[in-house]
């Protein structure tokens, strides 16, 4: 590493706050769905179509839009001790950088969703992030816009040395080059394809603040 500060990203969703166990409770109380965190997946059109078939897609959008309308994501509780563990990680001399695909189609939801979400950092993650990253990669096709950037290409952009995430798919696109500099975080059964010895940690814990010390000190 040079001289800088070695900067690690960190995912929101089930990384920091609580989302998944969050989402199927809001899901179940508002839609009458039968989720549990076991049973989740991103794949929204299909966990809540019926008989096997996908939720049309206007109606996957109005439920999202009425989501970020009740501030669903102002309501999503930290995860237990990140906080802590992050601020012990800043103090040990890391850059502490979010990265989320949190988005919206509609300009004003997009909006609306990045306002919550700084509003839960400030008031959960006070004066330890030194930037916000949102990534546009579910926003679907746009001519316009052309290739949407995915976490992988953003974590060289940034010139990140690790990546804090619980999807596999980041994880392991970032590992592909060698050297493993995705963490994956969590326990849920979208991990089961992490590629062989991919650093893994099921909380913000000693272990995870170890780790780090000491790639830091070079151990």
């Amino acid at each position: 590493m040079s001289n800088q500060k070695p900067r690690i990203g960190v995912d929101l969703d089930n990384v920091l706050f609580d989302f998944t166990p969050a989402f199927c409770e809001y899901s179940n109380a508002e839609f009458g769905t039968d989720l549990t965190s076991y049973s989740y997946h991103e794949h929204w059109a299909k966990i809540w179509g019926q008989n096997d078939e996908l939720l049309p897609h206007n109606e996957l959008m109005d439920r999202w839009h009425y989501m970020i309308g009740e501030k669903f994501f102002e309501k999503i509780l930290p995860i237990k001790n990140a906080a802590e563990i992050l601020r012990r990680l800043k103090e040990l001399g890391y850059e502490l950088v979010v990265l989320t695909t949190r988005s919206a189609n509609n300009p004003a939801d997009d909006k609306e969703i990045r306002r919550q979400t700084r509003d839960s950092l400030s008031r959960d993650f006070s004066g330890i992030f030194d930037e916000i990253h949102f990534l546009g990669i579910w926003k679907g096709a746009d001519q316009e816009k052309g290739h949407q950037i995915t976490k992988s290409e953003l974590f060289d952009k940034l010139n990140l040395d690790y990546l804090i995430d619980d999807q596999t798919k980041h994880v392991n696109a970032i590992n592909a080059s060698g050297e493993p500099r995705g963490i994956l975080f969590g326990s849920f059964a979208h991990q089961e394809d992490a590629a062989p010895n991919t650093p893994h940690f099921d909380s913000w814990n000693d272990d995870l603040l170890k780790y780090f010390e000491n790639k830091i000190n070079g151990r």
